[in-house]
């Protein structure tokens, strides 16, 4: 798994900077929608909406990039890290840091500042990492 979260934090980073880049008012939009709808399924710990909601905002940037390419190894990785993901999206005290971090993306996304939007994004993935070898 270690070498899988390399990956996925280089393609994930490299995600959000093209997104911040090129991000239109309907994606920023879009963003949002999915942080509400996200930070709902803390408040009733509904984990599987938890889940949900963190797949279609990496799915969003990703596709936000413009990068089919980088679209399609990014998928491809999702699918493989799906089972741990699910597992640590399952534990409450994930749920909130998961969603301040989100939040800290979407920030620099909505400011278009790409540098900040890759740095979140990075530290996103190795505390997700981290969260994955502690359980």
């Amino acid at each position: 798994m270690p070498r899988s979260n390399e990956i996925r934090e280089f393609l994930e980073s490299l995600a959000a900077r093209r997104c911040a880049e090129r991000a239109s008012a309907a994606v920023v939009e879009t963003l949002e929608g999915i942080l509400r709808t996200q930070a709902k399924a803390i408040a009733i710990s509904d984990a599987e909406e938890y889940f949900r909601t963190n797949t279609a905002f990496h799915s969003a940037i990703a596709q936000a990039s413009g990068n089919g390419r980088l679209i399609a190894f990014q998928s491809s990785l999702r699918k493989q890290m799906a089972l741990a993901l699910r597992h640590i999206a399952q534990k409450r005290e994930h749920m909130q840091p998961g969603l301040r971090e989100h939040q800290r993306i979407l920030r620099a996304i909505r400011a278009h500042d790409a540098d900040k939007a890759e740095q979140a994004m990075r530290a996103h993935i190795a505390a997700t990492s981290a969260r994955l070898r502690r359980h």
